[in-house]
Formats: structure tokens, sequence, C-alpha cells
């Protein structure tokens, strides 16, 4: 393999990483896991930018830290929805029926 066919498969040899890497961590927080992606995500998209730039190293950094601090931002603002649902839903009771999901709240109701 030389020079595109390389290229593609470091990618997504680096995405797979990433997958698998996030994937298996069950007990992540979605702002570690939103900073893994981004930052990944981030790396192979610097890597691009900054390879057709003239310097695939410093693209690939840059990227890393940018996708990193989005995807973190991203994953604390869901976590922080999900505490709250998980507030305004405390003592809430929910069952099945049928194939639907009841909940005690109406406007829960699905």
């Amino acid at each position: 393999m030389h020079g595109y066919e390389t290229y593609k498969y470091n990618i997504k040899f680096s995405l797979g990483v990433i997958y698998i890497t996030v994937s298996c961590n069950k007990k992540w927080s979605k702002t570690a896991k939103g900073g893994t992606i981004g930052a990944g995500v981030g790396v192979v998209v610097g890597g691009v930018v900054g390879r057709k730039a003239g310097n695939t190293v410093v693209g690939a950094i840059i990227g890393a830290a940018v996708g990193g601090a989005a995807g973190a931002a991203i994953g604390r603002y869901m976590d922080k929805q999900a505490a709250e649902i998980q507030k305004d839903l405390k003592g809430a009771k929910s069952g099945r029926r049928d194939k639907n999901l009841l909940s005690n709240q109406e406007f829960y109701l699905m």
C-alpha cells in the first residue's frame, strides 16, 4: 500500500479504534465519550486538512484539541440534560401494557 491507499487505511483504522474504545466503556459519562469521539474525529479531520496545508502533524494536533473540546462540551450538555430528566422523574413509575410504555405522568405517556 502506498500513498492514498495507506492514508485511507489509516483513517479507517483510527475510526475503528475510537469506536471500539468508546463502545467497550459502558460506564463512561457522555462528557468522556464525547471528548474521546471528538478528539478522534478531530485528529482525522485535522490530519486531512493539515496534509493539504503541508503539515499533517500540526493539523492533527489542532483537530484533536478542537474536536475533543467540542465533543466534551456537547457530552457535558447531554449529561446535564440527563440529570435534569432524572430529577424531574424522581418517584415516577413506568411499566408496559401491550407494546406501549406507560408512565404515571401523563406528559411522558408514549
